[in-house]
């Protein structure tokens, strides 16, 4: 009997230094039967040099490339290259241990209900692969789970992805048919593209379960990114067009006001950035077009419309304003 085929879909930027080592890792993998499609983000470095001349001693390592889309785009380029019946999203940067995808097909085999199969994760300090943690600050005396665990359909996760994202974008193995019925990547999303596929999952009431072998853990890579204010900001903008998008959804008042809550602190936490950053006149204006585009709402026109009028003082003031009175409202509702 064949071994059924994984297609792993690893999007890359500039990432050449880590390849070697995430390429080995998968030749290490006791399940044989894949082929890992690696779409290049237009690097600049020697990526397609180093995947070439991987390609070029195992045929199942093949090279894609895109213009400078971001790893959601890559991954929908991925998915439609795709042939194997399972899907495993990958980053570049990033490592399976040896039994991901033999112990994954084993519950699919037992399972065969089964959407997803999704595995736990740790994070590994860049050059110490060695020393793993289940929270990224890599803090033994804090380190602890953040993952919930649950396994089930609609009714079962719901209550806890709704509080954000319940795995990494390489913990699961997903049936290739199921995926193509829930559609690609939304590619307007820079940060919680993931988050968001998994609610779709959710909501079309697929059926998820956890494999918590010793050996199945997806490991992520911790080493220096960007940090900044702009990032954070569209992190934010992400959490809010995810609640947007999906409180119309949500039939049980209990987890509609739990999902309106954390839209509320996405609303509170954008404009305590634009806030924060009120000196910053080119900040200030991406940031609002960001978030018109998001959410139209007049005090947020007002405000873009002073910046370009070079209004600078009248914005300064408005937005303060607007913050103190909300911290003091938010404030109180604790007292």
């Amino acid at each position: 009997m064949t071994e059924p085929k994984i297609s792993i879909i690893i999007p890359c930027y500039n990432y050449s230094h880590f390849l070697p080592e995430c390429l080995e890792n998968l030749k290490n993998q006791s399940h044989t039967n894949w082929e890992c499609l690696i779409v290049d983000n237009a690097s600049t470095d020697n990526s397609k040099d180093v995947i070439h001349s991987f390609a070029a001693l195992d045929h199942r390592i093949k090279y894609l490339y895109q213009p400078i889309k971001g790893p959601s785009a890559a991954r929908n380029i991925g998915i439609k290259q795709a042939k194997g019946e399972y899907i495993q999203f990958l980053d570049a940067d990033d490592l399976l241990q040896v039994n991901k995808f033999k112990n994954g097909i084993s519950i699919f085999n037992n399972n065969p209900d089964a959407a997803i199969v999704y595995s736990d994760m740790r994070y590994f300090a860049h050059g110490n692969k060695n020393e793993l943690f289940y929270a990224m600050q890599l803090n033994k005396i804090q380190d602890k789970p953040w993952m919930s665990y649950v396994e089930g359909g609609k009714n079962d996760i719901m209550p806890s992805i709704l509080t954000g994202n319940i795995m990494v974008i390489s913990s699961p193995l997903i049936k290739k048919n199921v995926l193509d019925e829930i559609g690609y990547f939304d590619e307007t999303l820079s940060f919680h593209e993931d988050w968001e596929y998994w609610l779709r999952f959710v909501f079309a009431n697929k059926y998820f379960l956890f494999d918590n072998d010793a050996d199945s853990k997806t490991l992520i890579r911790v080493h220096k990114t960007s940090h900044s204010s702009t990032n954070l900001f569209k992190m934010l903008i992400g959490t809010l067009r995810i609640t947007l998008k999906y409180i119309p959804k949500i039939d049980t008042k209990f987890l509609r006001n739990k999902f309106l809550r954390m839209q509320k602190s996405s609303i509170y936490s954008l404009e305590k950035n634009i806030y924060k950053n009120k000196n910053d006149f080119n900040f200030s204006k991406e940031s609002l077009l960001l978030l018109i585009n998001t959410m139209p709402d007049k005090k947020y026109i007002n405000w873009l419309m002073l910046i370009e009028n070079k209004k600078f003082m009248s914005f300064k003031i408005s937005i303060t304003l607007n913050y103190f009175y909300n911290y003091f409202k938010k404030k109180l509702r604790y007292v």
